[in-house]
């Protein structure tokens, strides 16, 4: 009986919320029970075999030895893998503040077309090489003229725009 309170007094420092005297206690067990009726609708889809499997494995898994030796490195390391989830969590938190303007906004697709000439004596190629009778160096048409319109300062009128009213 003493090894059962032991563990369980060595459990109440690692995890507090696990006292019944914890203001968290309810909460928590809110988020339980309300979590578990959510999930019922779609339980008949999980595949519970290899689910419980997984979980079943998962401790011994990371106490594993060769696991423990590489597991802080890896979580330490700056890896492309938690440098899109970061990416992924701001991208989701600047949508937050983006105002209903733009929200409701219609969204259009824009071509940008580039055109340039070899320059022979610099060698590489050069937007002010470009013959009078050639398309603008920058266009938005497919054709390569825009349809008569400005495409340089009309698309930097629109970013111009969106960026402002995404600082705001």
């Amino acid at each position: 009986m003493g090894a059962v309170s032991d563990g369980y007094d060595a459990a109440v420092l690692a995890l507090p919320i696990a006292t019944h005297n914890s203001q968290f206690t309810a909460p928590l067990l809110l988020v339980l029970i309300v979590s578990f009726v959510a999930m019922l609708p779609i339980l008949p889809f999980i595949p519970l075999r290899p689910t419980f499997l997984v979980l079943g494995l998962a401790p011994f898994i990371f106490t594993h030895p060769f696991v423990q030796a590489r597991l802080p490195a890896l979580a330490t390391s700056q890896g492309p893998l938690v440098a899109n989830a970061k990416m992924a969590l701001q991208r989701f938190a600047d949508d937050d503040k983006l105002a209903p303007e733009v929200w409701n906004a219609p969204l259009d697709d824009v071509d940008l077309w580039e055109n340039e000439r070899w320059d022979g004596p610099h060698a590489t190629w050069s937007k002010q090489v470009l013959l009078p009778n050639e398309r603008r160096a920058w266009t938005r048409g497919r054709d390569g003229f825009s349809s008569g319109m400005e495409g340089e300062g009309s698309l930097r009128f629109v970013v111009a725009v969106l960026l402002d009213t995404v600082s705001s």
